[in-house]
């Protein structure tokens, strides 16, 4: 019996320098029954040209080349011309260990789950030709999740977040589900929904996502409240679907906040309404103690942060100059 289809959708936009290893890691997978979706967004480097290489070379390989309109459309458009039974999603400027799908279909088949997660590394990158893998013991740990434990896992920044890259989905969770354009964070919207739908969840431990990230990048320290919106969005979702765990999203909503915060120091500016979210943070602090799946590291984080903000941002200084030294 031949297995079922995986589509994997791929967003790009001006990642040669990368593209060439993240297909090599899709093509080269061990389950071989993919459908690959590039979706060239309107890339003005030679990305173009790699997507069009590599569907000759491969015939699992659809190239679709459109205006650029962002990541959220380019995903949406994957899906609606998606034909597999499940669907995958990999960052044009990432790559995957070659076992990684058949990895996520069998723990999914195993156990009838909706949506199968694999653990993520971090490769950090100081510039185009050099990188160091963050990578610690690959034992493989699984577990079997409900829908709100799965969210509250999401929410705990314990097994996985809200990345859509490492995870396998029954395609047909994404009926009337769709990425928000919203610029950045989209992931979030569109992750709570699918967890909230899904009647099991699997979660492995073993790292197959590398997840790559340029050190000393200016889009790591851009002023964003992006995560501050996302965790507002999900907080009412909660509020009108899962009620019972709503100090869960209050919770991440006050971390939230200490993100954002972050990039204004980092950005070197000072943030005008820091006294108005402290007071948010404040407001929310007796869900951040309630929350017994919270890391006590993160509790500290967000306590300093909302009493003591000299001294979290001495913290912060301090530990961006030793990754970048």
């Amino acid at each position: 019996m031949e297995k079922e289809k995986i589509s994997i959708i791929v967003p790009i936009y001006n990642v040669e320098n990368y593209l060439s290893r993240c297909l090599e890691s899709i093509i080269n997978q061990t389950y071989k029954n993919l459908e690959i979706i590039l979706i060239n967004d309107g890339s003005t480097d030679s990305s173009s040209e790699i997507c069009n290489k590599y569907s000759i070379i491969d015939s699992r390989i659809k190239v679709i080349h459109k205006k650029n309109a962002g990541a959220s459309v380019a995903r949406n458009l994957g899906i609606k011309i998606a034909t597999g039974d499940y669907i995958a999603f990999i960052d044009s400027d990432d790559y995957v260990e070659l076992n990684m799908y058949e990895t996520l279909y069998n723990n999914l088949i195993n156990v009838d789950a909706d949506v199968s997660v694999c653990g993520r590394c971090v490769d950090y990158f100081m510039d185009d030709n050099n990188s160091l893998s963050i990578k610690s013991n690959n034992r493989s740990k699984k577990i079997i999740m409900s829908n709100i434990d799965s969210l509250i896992a999401m929410n705990s920044l314990k097994m996985f977040d809200m990345s859509v890259c490492d995870k396998l989905y029954k395609t047909s969770l994404f009926n009337n589900i769709r990425f928000p354009n919203v610029g950045k964070c989209e992931d979030f919207y569109v992750m709570y929904q699918l967890l909230y739908k899904s009647l099991k969840v699997i979660y492995d431990s073993k790292k197959l996502y590398h997840y790559c990230k340029r050190l000393g990048s200016r889009s790591n320290s851009i002023v964003d409240d992006s995560y501050i919106i996302a965790s507002k969005a999900q907080i009412l979702f909660f509020e009108n679907n899962c009620p019972e765990i709503i100090y869960i999203a209050r919770c991440y909503y006050a971390y939230a906040n200490t993100i954002y915060f972050n990039s204004c120091i980092l950005s070197g500016l000072s943030d005008d309404k820091l006294a108005e979210r402290r007071q948010d943070v404040k407001q929310n602090i007796k869900y951040v103690l309630k929350n017994k799946y919270f890391p006590l590291i993160r509790k500290i984080q967000i306590i300093v942060f909302a009493y003591i903000p000299f001294v979290y941002k001495a913290i912060i200084l301090m530990k961006h100059r030793r990754e970048v030294i």
